[in-house]
């Protein structure tokens, strides 16, 4: 948490107006958005499964870190609200030198392939509703299931450019997955709560690979 914190305070800190609107009508609230980031993507790497659990180990073993540590559903609430501050937040995160390419080539090389984000599988699938204007129905091969959930690629682009590269592309999405449970949102109840699982857990990886390994 003390290497979060400060590099969470400074991306805030480079973050435009236009990009960033401060939820609390207080210029300085006692209890931060820097905070409530900062516990999220702590509570993820302490192996924390969702955001209730995630608040509950705050709350009883470091509420004297946070004693201005405002109710589950305050929490919860300012959390959603910075859903779009993530995707900022790993666009800042990804510029480390630890992300850098090790080749000479004047060009950015992307490779992009498919890790389905799952809200419900099998036969809920097609009554469930939550976060219908990013997610839809799918199937996941590797799991042999049908899954309503959000899926992140354009399949027509990823079949051409990834298809060499699928094993270590797998090893990365497994791993995503082992650090953070980034695939499973089945407590999630709002597409702004969609938003910061897969770009809040995708944070915490970043931020994993950055400082610990």
């Amino acid at each position: 948490m003390i290497k979060i914190y400060p590099t969470t305070c400074f991306f805030f800190s480079q973050l435009f107006p236009h990009i960033f609107l401060k939820i609390s009508p207080n210029s300085n609230p006692l209890f931060t958005d820097e905070k409530v980031i900062t516990i999220y993507i702590f509570g993820i790497l302490h192996g924390l499964k969702n955001v209730k659990s995630i608040f509950k180990y705050i709350k009883n073993f470091l509420f004297d870190w946070f004693p201005y540590l405002s109710s589950y559903e305050g929490f919860l609430f300012r959390l959603n609200s910075l859903n779009n501050v993530f995707s900022e937040l790993v666009k800042f995160l990804l510029k480390n030198d630890k992300f850098k390419i090790a080749i000479n080539s004047a060009e950015n090389i992307t490779l992009v392939d498919s890790l389905p984000i799952l809200l419900t599988k099998n036969s809920r699938s097609y009554k469930y509703k939550i976060s219908n204007d990013i997610s839809s129905i799918g199937y996941c091969s590797s799991k042999e299931t049908y899954y309503y959930g959000l899926n992140t690629h354009d399949e027509k682009v990823n079949s051409k450019i990834v298809s060499s590269f699928r094993q270590l592309i797998g090893i990365l999405f497994n791993w995503l997955i082992e650090t953070s449970g980034i695939q499973m949102a089945s407590k999630v109840r709002s597409t702004k709560g969609l938003i910061v699982h897969v770009l809040g857990r995708f944070s915490a990886c970043t931020f994993k690979y950055m400082f610990i390994i």
